[in-house]
């Protein structure tokens, strides 16, 4: 079967405004543009969330999973009612700044520790949350430094290998960890999960933050290399394009791709 797969840094309550005033920094704004002197975070959401419904809506994804979502569940009811809307209804499992939208209710639902987690940023737990298709760990992983990281990798792939078989396993989310470097050349070397958007032909120049000039691809759909999930396809990048006053749905661009997922084996009687 055909498995349309989302993962979004939703950016929180994040405002462009803020950036630009307190650090100087353009953030989610398009340079120059009238969202840069908004400041006020409930008409900045607002305008994100109906950014955020319109490029989801338009990915048509089986599985969604979601980073920074906004401490507030009011906000992330309100972007499942426009997605409604839309016609695209989805199930929601929540943990604190993290979710899964699956197009069917889930099997179980569990949050467990991030391996060896520490440095700054990021979130301490993974979401995992199992669908009739598919396992989805949703994970945030700490800005730095990369000796943490590592240990985060490391101690994620034993959790996948030591993990059910029963589903697929798919690890999805900002890692913090740019797509070309270091880390994750290692982790395609030890060959314990895939890279799908690299697997399937994904365009290397497929960068997703800092919005509106990305420089790295941190967000990344990763599935267990033992599992029966073929190439990507039709991989796209979300929320590219801003509203009329240069307003993003995020500082990050969400990633849409297509798996081909295979049914598991039952063993043969003994």
């Amino acid at each position: 079967m055909r498995l349309r797969v989302v993962t979004f840094n939703l950016w929180g309550t994040g405002i462009p405004h803020r950036y630009w005033t307190d650090r100087g920094v353009l953030r989610g704004a398009r340079a120059g543009s009238p969202a840069l002197r908004e400041a006020d975070e409930p008409r900045v959401w607002r305008r994100r969330a109906a950014l955020l419904a319109r490029a989801l809506a338009g990915a048509d994804a089986d599985l969604v999973a979601l980073q920074e979502v906004p401490s507030d569940p009011s906000r992330l009811a309100g972007l499942l009612d426009d997605l409604r809307a839309r016609g695209v209804p989805y199930h929601a499992v929540t943990a604190t700044g993290l979710a899964v939208l699956s197009r069917s209710p889930a099997v179980e639902s569990r949050s467990f520790p991030v391996p060896g987690f520490g440095g700054f940023g990021g979130h301490p737990t993974v979401l995992a949350v199992t669908a009739p298709a598919a396992t989805v760990w949703v994970a945030h992983l700490p800005v730095g430094p990369d000796e943490v990281k590592e240990a985060c990798l490391r101690g994620l792939e034993a959790a996948a290998v030591a993990a059910p078989r029963d589903h697929p396993l798919l690890l999805c989310g900002d890692l913090n960890c740019p797509a070309d470097g270091p880390l994750m050349d290692r982790l395609r070397e030890r060959a314990v999960l895939v890279d799908a958007w690299r697997a399937g032909g994904g365009s290397a120049d497929a960068l997703t933050m800092p919005v509106p000039a990305p420089t790295w691809r941190l967000d990344h759909v990763l599935h267990r290399a033992t599992d029966p999930v073929r190439a990507v396809r039709d991989p796209a990048l979300l929320g590219t394009e801003p509203d009329d006053d240069g307003q993003y749905a995020s500082d990050h661009f969400g990633m849409a791709l297509t798996l081909d997922v295979g049914r598991r084996r039952a063993p043969l009687p003994t």
